[in-house]
């Protein structure tokens, strides 16, 4: 099920909040839990047991955490990685590796070795098994007690984040799966604002500049002039900016109405003057998850190797920054789809964050503010071109046509010239630091009732819009359910 069906707008969503609020304190959990589960088994049912049985094995092996031997300890750590890595790996990436080993022995002996493998991909598998990871080290790291089994799976199987994220730590849920207090009015009408917002950016610019990207797509890379292309990877980019926004604004939305507040996701990241801010502003609960659980791990262990303060006329601190970044990041590319596009934007973002912090950070800061923010979003923008192509051959193709520096006349409607204006302003119109602290103060949950009443009426009109677009062209599935 998912959150662009009609069951899960008109049918799911409002009778399970109908029946949480009236539920007493004590059965919500189980309610919420139960909710969840349904949720994903209407979604990949042919996953649900082994999801299901797996989180099992989680909690109950991770209960050798608790008072005994270290060696106990992690080995049991070591097995519940590798399960949950090897269900990932299996899923994900066993038809990728199949394939390039097929290539690779068809190139040098003229024959495959292995079958051709196709396996179903279940949806909101990346994100699932993160939070199961998080789970596993937090508890290893520090293996209290104070958690129970239902309260386990809420956080697993919490369905608002279930399938896109955001990512939500465990040590920063808390007792947040509880479910004991009601949520405020406050944070209600907060959550129901949250998600009218989000429902609309999907369909009234998202899924706008959608269409019309599918369009210049469906005639084939190699058939675009450059125009075409600069127009397609700009457009593509406030696609993704507000396709994957309107995702997290409807999950932090349903589940501020629950009394939970999620980690947010983006903040303006196209406001971003370097790429080091880019990435402290997109995508955030999967920069901070992997920068707890592999980056900083990974440089300290670097670092333990080193005894002296320069290698090759190169610090240290730069050489185990570089060396924990490409790692990083070429996971995160692999994470984001089994590709060798993705392992290249992965590579991509890597040499730009290691020249981020040799040099062109220092760089940014004397060029001013708005060049630098420029040159990031362009640097950026072009890296997204890996996400449009569907192999190496056709990002070549792609660059290789876009700088032929040809133009063809454009009949595109005016709708999406509207919409993509009205992206971009709302793209860029936070690098104004008093427009940024007013969109954080309409998103802050402990408004004034003067905000709080203009919310609702603002939540309403946009649920109506969306309501309206919905109705005339549907809801199109949300770009990073791939992923």
């Amino acid at each position: 099920m998912l959150f662009s069906s009609n069951i899960f707008i008109f049918a799911f969503l409002p009778f399970f909040l109908c029946i949480f609020y009236i539920l007493p304190a004590f059965s919500r959990r189980y309610f919420v839990l139960l909710s969840g589960l349904i949720f994903f088994l209407w979604g990949a049912p042919q996953f649900f047991l082994v999801l299901l049985l797996s989180s099992i094995a989680d909690y109950l092996i991770s209960r050798l955490f608790f008072g005994k031997s270290k060696k106990i300890s992690l080995t049991s750590m070591i097995f519940l990685l590798l399960l949950n890595l090897g269900l990932l790996i299996y899923y994900k990436y066993t038809g990728f590796f199949t394939q390039n080993i097929n290539q690779l022995f068809d190139f040098i002996f003229d024959g495959k070795i292995l079958p051709d493998v196709k396996i179903i991909l279940p949806l909101g598998i990346s994100f699932i098994t993160f939070h199961k990871i998080s789970y596993i080290i937090d508890v290893y790291r520090k293996p209290q007690k104070g958690h129970g089994f239902i309260e386990y799976l809420n956080y697993i199987f919490f369905f608002p984040k279930l399938l896109s994220g955001p990512i939500q730590q465990w040590n920063d849920s808390k007792t947040d799966y509880l479910f004991t207090e009601k949520p405020s009015i406050n944070q209600r009408l907060s959550g129901i604002f949250r998600f009218a917002l989000g429902i609309f950016k999907k369909v009234w610019i998202a899924n706008v500049l959608g269409v019309q990207n599918e369009l210049l797509l469906s005639t084939g890379i190699e058939n675009l002039s450059s125009l075409h292309l600069l127009l397609l990877i700009f457009s593509y980019s406030m696609q993704l900016l507000f396709d994957f926004s309107a995702y997290t604004d409807m999950a932090c939305g349903i589940a501020l109405m629950l009394g939970i507040k999620l980690p947010e996701n983006f903040n303006s990241p196209y406001a971003a003057t370097s790429i080091r801010e880019f990435w402290q502003r997109w995508h955030i609960s999967l920069t901070s998850w992997f920068r707890n659980y592999l980056f900083l791990p990974l440089a300290y262990r670097f670092s333990s190797k080193l005894n002296k303060d320069k290698y090759s006329g190169i610090k240290v601190d730069y050489l185990i920054y570089i060396y924990a970044v490409v790692i990083t990041f070429l996971l995160t590319g692999l994470w984001h789809g089994a590709a060798w596009t993705f392992v290249l934007w992965g590579l991509y973002h890597a040499v730009l964050l290691s020249l981020d912090r040799l040099f062109l950070f220092k760089v940014f800061k004397k060029t001013g503010k708005l060049i630098s923010l420029i040159i990031t979003f362009i640097l950026v923008m072009f890296g997204w071109v890996i996400f449009i192509a569907p192999d190496v051959k056709s990002f070549i193709l792609y660059f290789n046509n876009l700088f032929q520096f040809t133009a063809t006349e454009l009949s595109i409607k005016p709708l999406f010239w509207i919409t993509l204006i009205s992206a971009t302003v709302f793209a860029f119109i936070p690098v104004h630091k008093k427009t940024e602290l007013f969109i954080r103060k309409w998103l802050n949950t402990d408004s004034t009732a003067t905000i709080i009443t203009l919310k609702t009426i603002i939540s309403t009109l946009f649920l109506i819009f969306a309501m309206s677009g919905i109705a005339a062209g549907g809801f199109n599935p949300f770009i990073y359910f791939r992923f």
